[in-house]
């Protein structure tokens, strides 16, 4: 099919070659005590295994995600440029006639397909909340520092946060929200670009 999800895609072996985990990364665990044991509890689970492998939300630290995001704009990646074709051609009108006033992102890295869907947001006259929900709290201050300067009178609430895991969201959301996954393609969690409204 051509779009699917392949069951090795959230596994990554010692062989494929990725570098070992930023400083970032070590560190923000480090300061946790339950994500800590968490994480080493994964790590060593993982590379206990005959084949070794460990969880790609460990690679987006800040540079992991400048990384995936340099991998999006490559000429030969044209999932992106067929996604973000796919969202403008539909999402003014979809947004339109729902009446979104709430974005949920799962994964916004830099939240790039996430504009189009706030600015029809924006037009339709209805932008009130966006809340982008990712791994890299380095990452995903900068994004949402970005998108305060970029939509004045927007309320940006970032959620660092494992989607595979329960979600903190705020507790008054404008509804109708949409919940979206339009970014990163993290284990087998969600297929690219879903959408759910709620």
């Amino acid at each position: 099919s051509a779009i699917g999800i392949t069951l090795s895609a959230g596994r990554f072996s010692a062989a494929s070659g990725v570098h070992v985990m930023s400083s970032e990364n070590l560190n923000a665990v480090a300061r946790s005590g339950a994500a800590n044991a968490q994480m080493l509890a994964e790590v060593a689970a993982g590379l206990s295994a005959p084949q070794k492998e460990l969880p790609p939300k460990y690679f987006y630290d800040q540079r992991g995600s400048e990384l995936f995001e340099e991998i999006t704009r490559l000429p030969e990646y044209y999932p992106t440029r067929t996604e973000r074709a796919l969202l403008e051609g539909w999402m003014p009108e979809l947004v339109r006639q729902l009446g979104t006033r709430t974005l949920v992102e799962l994964g916004a890295g830099s939240a790039e397909k996430s504009r189009i869907i706030l600015d029809a947001m924006r037009s339709a006259g209805h932008a009130e909340l966006y809340v982008p929900i990712d791994v890299s709290a380095t990452f995903l201050s900068l994004t949402a520092a970005t998108l305060r300067r970029e939509y004045p009178g927007l309320s940006v609430e970032p959620a660092i946060a494992d989607i595979s895991e329960e979600l903190n969201l705020p507790r008054r959301m404008p509804h109708p929200a949409l919940f979206a996954f339009l970014g990163r393609t993290v284990g087998n969690f969600y297929p690219p670009a879903a959408i759910r409204l709620l």
